[in-house]
């Protein structure tokens, strides 16, 4: 009878013991989890971009003096990556003609 009582005592020891290290496992992940997703402000010397960066992603808010082909302006819109892949841009390039203007606008 004691032994039973015994075996059943180290069972519930091994059982907590499993379950704490469950509940550990789990509280790490979930604060590396919510670590990995506060973005950092970022402000680049290109005409005022923003980037929002993370671990997990990263968010540009483009306002960037440009010049491509004769022509200048601003490189102006959104782009977001999600684990350094794009998923959304609508960046846009808003053109002025060198010689139209003598500064840019």
């Amino acid at each position: 009878m004691e032994i039973c009582m015994l075996c059943e005592r180290v069972a519930m020891r091994n059982n907590k013991k499993t379950m704490n290290r469950k509940r550990l496992f789990i509280t790490t992940g979930i604060i590396l989890l919510i670590i990995s997703l506060i973005p950092v402000p970022m402000l680049a010397r290109d005409g005022g971009t923003r980037a929002y960066r993370a671990i997990m992603y990263t968010v540009y808010n483009r306002r960037t003096i440009w010049e491509e082909g004769g022509y200048y302006g601003h490189q102006v819109g959104i782009q977001v990556f999600i684990l350094n892949i794009r998923v959304f841009d609508n960046t846009r390039f808003d053109v002025r003609r060198i010689g139209a203007y003598t500064k840019f606008s």
